[in-house]
């Protein structure tokens, strides 16, 4: 230990010029950043004999709606009402290097300075087009008459099954409507026929950011919601699902693929589904606890398979608590040919729909969390970066205000899992306490980010024990620790009201390499007492602050004069001692105020040197 410290106290500092500045930290999803257009081969193309019983052609009837489906007073003679618009929205916006064509309507009486109107969007069924919803539905005439917007998506194909670019495209034009009009971000909707009533259960499954898109009702019909079904029931559209725009391969070669686009999943290997053989841990459609759904289908449907999915879906809903209301129908018959229509949008009643999502709207911090998450993903007050990539992840969480607690159970392939404090409702300087669980054999890092009042240090619950292998990113008000695999960790957090920084960048740092040392304090704040040290336990010292570092030998204290705004940025090196790598050092400084007392401390800094 001596000789460790022996080599510390050969750091050089340099004073440098400027003063401090944070630089906002934080985890980095990935998601969103622009990818290059792909070069993947072209979809089959469709053909007009595609026998009848297969999806291609059962997903193509096209229905004319009956007059008794359009809204009380609508006449279809009446030119004056709204205008549907089919627009690109250009490569720049979805990022995928390809446009989204869309079409959309706005209600006759929209007016921007009344307020912001509710949403729905419409997913078309496989091979057809955006335009085709409302050539063969009422729902832009709805609209209309509940006075929301309308959107009609492509989803960058209309032969894709809910890929990631299929939904970047579409998310794109949603945010362009956002952006464009005034749409209430809490009051979108969405709406999909057989491959698009799968796609934008998926949609919805996958979009829990409280900052971004999120759906607060859906409306499925005639829903196709397992893609590894699709396969074994249909092989006419096989070329399409192992097409690398949309699967790649088989599912018994990429299941994971299929899953994570998909809400069900039945047994792989049992071509017709039943509850029996459904597998609800794969199941995307679990993160649909908290979205109201209207579910509807013919029993007689010409896609034998597809009735005992929305049968098991509708379980699934029910098992979770969560609001559906189903409609079994049977004799459906197209409106203009009075032919048998059992696969077509001719399955929904529009008013009934528009009846069930009407009074919906997001619940962007739910108390209670079940998350299934295909990639980085924020879910509620929550944010978890994946260990292993190209795999689900999950976790249980709730949070209970009363009792100041926080659970998060079974935390599964997560490398940092981010707890936004502020976020749950739980302020103040009270403690908070957080029982984490990791449910693999790899762990995690929980991450505590305290807002608007962060966590000064952490002890065991149980003990009161201060908490010793504890990261801080004090430019976010982030305490780090690790939940070890397959253990709990039962921790309180302590709030002191700290307002001086410190932090070492890079960190971890080699021996020989060069480090900044950056104090940022209270304006009028003169000089930063630096402690490093490698014990941490409270102890109040003058000026009513208190210090985690133990000062006791063989610890370091050296002096730092700030400047006139409280701040001081230091070069410094690492010396080239092997005797270092490894080592974990802990520092803190004692802010000595205007009137030459101790006036406040900063945060404990971890600084690790490889």
């Amino acid at each position: 230990m001596r000789t460790l410290l022996a080599s510390l106290s050969l750091i050089v500092f340099a004073a440098s010029s400027g003063s401090a500045h944070a630089q906002v930290g934080g985890l980095s999803p990935g998601s969103g950043r622009p990818i290059a257009e792909p070069n993947h081969p072209a979809l089959p193309k469709l053909r007009p004999d595609s026998p009848r019983d297969t999806l291609l052609f059962s997903d193509r009837v096209t229905v004319v709606p009956a007059p008794t489906d359009f809204p009380p007073g609508f006449d279809p003679a009446d030119v004056a009402g709204p205008t549907l618009v089919q627009k690109w929205v250009p490569a720049t916006l979805t990022g995928t290097g390809i446009a989204e064509l869309v079409e959309y309507q706005l209600p006759a009486a929209y007016d921007p300075s009344s307020g912001p109107i509710p949403l729905l969007v419409a997913w078309h069924g496989f091979g057809a087009s955006a335009a085709s919803v409302s050539a063969q539905t009422t729902l832009d005439e709805w609209c209309d008459n509940y006075g929301w917007a309308y959107l009609s998506v492509t989803g960058l194909d209309d032969a894709l099954f809910g890929t990631t670019l299929s939904q970047q495209n579409a998310a794109a034009a949603i945010d362009w409507m956002l952006d464009t009009y005034s749409i209430d971000p809490d009051r979108v909707y969405m709406v999909g026929f057989s491959l698009g009533a799968g796609i934008v259960g998926n949609f919805a499954a996958r979009h829990r950011d409280p900052d971004g898109i999120m759906i607060a009702g859906l409306g499925l019909v005639s829903g196709s919601f397992d893609w590894v079904s699709t396969w074994n029931n249909n092989p006419g559209v096989r070329a399409w699902l192992e097409n690398d725009w949309n699967f790649g391969s088989p599912p018994n070669q990429n299941l994971y693929a299929y899953q994570r686009a998909g809400d069900l999943a039945f047994d792989a290997s049992i071509t017709q589904p039943s509850l029996a053989t459904h597998q609800p841990v794969w199941a995307m459609a679990t993160n649909l606890h908290d979205i109201p759904t209207y579910l509807t289908w013919d029993e007689n449907d010409t896609l034998t398979h597809l009735p005992p999915q929305s049968e098991t879906f509708e379980a699934l809903l029910r098992s979770m608590g969560t609001l559906v209301l189903p409609r079994r129908v049977t004799g459906t018959v197209n409106p203009g040919t009075g032919q048998a229509a059992p696969h077509s949008w001719a399955v929904l009643d529009e008013a009934e729909l528009f009846e069930f999502l009407a009074p919906r709207s997001v619940l962007r911090m739910p108390p209670t969390v079940d998350a299934q998450l295909d990639q980085f993903g924020e879910v509620s007050w929550l944010q978890l970066s994946q260990r292993t990539p190209g795999a689900f992840s999950w976790y249980e969480a709730t949070v209970d205000v009363g009792a100041r607690q926080i659970m998060l159970d079974g935390v599964i392939n997560a490398a940092m899992l981010t707890l936004d404090l502020e976020a749950t409702g739980l302020t103040g300087d009270q403690p908070i306490r957080v029982i984490a669980t990791s449910g693999d054999s790899e762990g995690f890092t929980l991450r505590l980010a305290g807002g608007g009042s962060p966590p000064s240090y952490l002890v065991h619950s149980l003990d009161g024990q201060i908490v010793q292998a504890v990261e801080s990113d004090p430019t976010v008000g982030a305490l780090l620790t690790t939940v070890s695999a397959g253990s709990t960790l039962d921790i309180s957090t302590v709030q002191l009201g700290w307002q001086s920084l410190l932090w070492l960048t890079p960190d971890p740092a080699t021996t020989g390499s060069s480090v900044n040392f950056d104090v940022d304090a209270p304006t009028g704040s003169q000089t930063a007492w630096t402690l490093i040290g490698f014990q941490q336990l409270p102890t109040p010292i003058a000026g009513g602050v208190v210090l985690l570092v133990t000062p006791t030998p063989p610890a370091l204290l050296f002096p730092l004069p700030l400047d006139g705004e409280g701040n001081v940025q230091i070069a410094a090196s690492v010396p080239n001692n092997p005797a270092l790598h490894g080592a974990s050092l802990l520092l803190q400084a004692v802010i000595q105020g205007p009137t030459g007392l101790p006036s406040d401390v900063t945060n404990v800094f971890r600084f690790d040197i490889e």
